[in-house]
């Protein structure tokens, strides 16, 4: 069941879509109806869902929601800031897909069964399309709520008036970075702009690095070791994600956690990726505001565990054992097996 709030926006919803292709209302009402549910979510639904910690019930909600917000973001033309997170969220249902989908490829490969490997690995690329195309929107929406002219190099920071649209821009930021990795493993079919990395690292100075416990600080060094190019003074990137991950335990949401593990396993960096890792051994305690974001934040490390424990295994990461890794770990067979068969 979702929480009450959460419940009586999508039945707010599911009204004023019944109004809208009845045709029983005029334009105005239509007008005062999407504006009215556009509010209400935006200050109030938006910040009691950012405690909840469930997030296939989040991810479900952004799938279901999405459409309608994306309608009565064509009727009042306001800030999309809610559109991008429903986008961030659905993104995260799609992206869960793909895991399955490539957790099955390797176990079918590892049985032998090739056919039913390659098979696994196209739906795999295919929810994956749909995620780098979830990400790049919720992206483009979250900095066009922030009024940051994203094409512009020469861009002057937002002017934040509330930490919640200083929270939609730092998501903003992240899942453009993940758009690109998503487009990378889905073959580049969902045309995300490269230059995402470049406007992402220069609009992470926006942001008060002490305040995000680490976070802009992690996105910006995720995407040096992703293009080293970007990274002009040579500053240590791997430095930088290991002190992020570090000040993340403290601050409750261990999202440069996830990007440190993201980058050294893209890099093929064991070391790194065990130390990113190892930061799952320690208890926290999730900020209070925004559990949300540091459980799917977890959700995205226990998939990375889980990929490293099936490749050596043919299984999940087992419980209690988030954290480490498995006695063996050969990253690159089982890739390299699929690449042949592709």
């Amino acid at each position: 069941m979702y929480p009450e709030r959460i419940r009586r926006t999508m039945q707010y919803a599911i009204l004023l879509m019944i109004s809208v292709l009845t045709g029983c209302s005029t334009q105005q009402l239509h007008n005062q109806g999407a504006a009215f549910l556009e509010g209400f979510v935006e200050t109030s639904v938006t910040q009691h869902m950012l405690t909840l910690s469930d997030v296939d019930q989040s991810c479900q909600l952004g799938s279901s929601m999405g459409p309608v917000f994306f309608a009565t973001h064509s009727i009042t033309d306001a800030p999309p800031a809610t559109l991008s997170l429903l986008y961030l969220l659905s993104a995260n249902c799609s992206e869960q897909q793909a895991f399955e989908a490539e957790f099955r490829s390797l176990r079918a490969l590892q049985d032998g069964r090739p056919t039913e490997a390659k098979d696994a690995r196209t739906a795999q690329k295919r929810w994956l399309k749909l995620t780098a195309e979830r990400r790049n929107l919720s992206f483009k929406y979250a900095l066009e709520a922030n009024n940051y002219p994203y094409d512009e190099a020469s861009s002057s920071c937002p002017t934040f008036t509330s930490d919640q649209q200083e929270m939609v821009f730092l998501l903003g930021l992240l899942t453009g970075l993940q758009a690109i990795i998503s487009d990378a493993g889905a073959e580049m079919r969902a045309n995300v702009p490269r230059n995402i990395a470049a406007i992402a690292a220069r609009a992470s100075y926006c942001l008060d690095d002490q305040k995000w416990g680490g976070s802009p600080a992690s996105i910006r060094s995720a995407i040096w070791v992703l293009l080293p190019g970007l990274n002009a003074e040579n500053q240590d990137a791997w430095a930088i994600l290991d002190a992020s991950s570090k000040q993340s335990l403290n601050f409750g949401i261990r999202i440069p956690v996830a990007l440190h593990a993201t980058m050294a396993e893209t890099s093929n960096n064991l070391p790194q990726l065990e130390k990113s890792l190892s930061y799952l051994q320690q208890e926290i305690q999730p900020n209070p505001d925004y559990s949300l974001l540091d459980a799917i934040a977890l959700s995205h490390i226990t998939a990375i565990s889980d990929r490293i424990w099936t490749q050596a295994k043919g299984e999940r990461t087992p419980f209690g054992r988030l954290g480490f890794l498995p006695d063996h770990v050969d990253e690159d067979a089982n890739d390299e097996q699929l690449d042949d068969l592709l």
